[in-house]
């Protein structure tokens, strides 16, 4: 974004992921709501599953992503779409979601239970 690394990221728990989101983003979550009710990480996780199923990238389908409740794989989570994003700053105005699976150890890249961060 910067030369400072001027940025701040919004953090969503999804019952299979974290996701998190720069401020300041060209596409916003409020943008995205479909109702009055539906909450943030609501539509985080209906654009992430959108976004997954438009370049054919869900491998298994939401059905079968496991529900994760624990706390230290979603902290790690957090910690690792931070990290990555210090060293790989993104470049404006595009929006930039980050995504790290939590739980789905039926994929094999989430050693540990947490997957790599992936870039929506």
């Amino acid at each position: 974004m910067n030369d400072n690394l001027d940025f701040s990221l919004n953090f969503y728990t999804l019952p299979w992921a974290v996701v998190g989101i720069i401020n300041g983003a060209a596409l916003t979550v409020e943008s995205m709501r479909r109702s009055a009710g539906e909450l943030p990480a609501q539509i985080v996780e209906r654009y992430v599953l959108g976004y997954l199923r438009f370049w054919g990238l869900s491998l298994t389908g939401e059905k079968k992503l496991t529900p994760c409740t624990d706390a230290q794989l979603q902290r790690q989570g957090r910690t690792l779409i931070s990290q990555y994003v210090r060293q790989n700053p993104p470049a404006r105005p595009l929006p930039r979601f980050y995504l790290v699976l939590t739980g789905q150890y039926q994929f094999a890249e989430c050693s540990g239970g947490v997957s790599p961060v992936y870039c929506l």
